[in-house]
């Protein structure tokens, strides 16, 4: 529902015409407005204007989370119009903060669901023919540190499924994409540190966030004093600011 807040002004197509804040917070309350057009002197009282709906915004934001439309301001009165427009940017940084918050917890509760499933394949590459292996075929100069690429994709796959419509951290993807898409050749042994340090490094990251997501899965709530490991594992989503 897109809702126009205005006296005088004709009502554009496909808006629902309100006259009073009143009015407004009434629809607001039923969290089907979508869109939010206000005007600011609305002949009424001082007290009974289009700053007034914001007002109730911000405080329903600061209380209860709620999270609010999109808003536009169509005042002609440039002192409010000023006003106005400091408040929807108010209301604009509280409601990220909200939708944040819900998205953390909405993380959270996809780990404890898939916890049994994180735990297992952590448990797999914990097992010393993976986690210590990869150290050795390292130092030892065996090609089958490259067999190390495919877990990290496994891990890197399992990671973002718990929160699929989030990009991963620029910075993890990057250290994943130099660490993996190897094959091995003989004349990688001349630069085997360049070369295969990458994947070993990829592997460690990979694995570390699959740790924290076992860690912090384990938690009873959400973790609101922000442990390091589950500030990491925020970052890994760009969660975390």
């Amino acid at each position: 529902m897109k809702v126009f807040l205005d006296d005088e002004r004709d009502t554009p197509e496909g808006w629902t015409r309100v006259k009073t804040p009143e009015e407004a917070i009434e629809l607001l309350k039923t969290d089907r407005v979508t869109h939010l057009s206000l005007d600011h002197d609305l002949g009424l009282s001082d007290d009974r204007t289009g700053y007034a709906v914001l007002l109730w915004i911000e405080k329903q934001c600061e209380e209860v989370g709620f999270l609010p439309p999109h808003i536009t301001i169509h005042s002609a009165n440039a002192g409010a119009w000023t006003r106005m427009d400091a408040a929807v940017e108010s209301i604009e940084m509280r409601a990220h903060c909200v939708r944040r918050s819900l998205e953390i917890d909405q993380l959270f509760d996809r780990l404890k669901a898939e916890l049994p499933a994180l735990e297992e394949l952590f448990a797999h590459y914990t097992h010393k023919w993976v986690y210590e292996d990869a150290v050795y075929r390292f130092y030892h100069q065996s090609f089958k540190v490259y067999d190390r690429q495919s877990d990290t994709l496994a891990i890197v796959a399992k990671l973002q499924s718990l929160a699929p419509h989030r990009p991963l951290n620029r910075w993890f993807m990057e250290i994943v994409r130099d660490g993996t898409g190897k094959t091995f050749k003989t004349q990688d042994n001349e630069k085997w540190l360049a070369v295969t340090r990458p994947i070993v490094e990829a592997f460690f990251h990979a694995r570390f966030f699959l740790e924290m997501a076992v860690i912090y899965g384990r938690e009873l709530e959400t973790p609101r004093t922000l442990p390091t490991g589950w500030a990491a594992f925020l970052y890994l989503y760009d969660l975390r600011e």
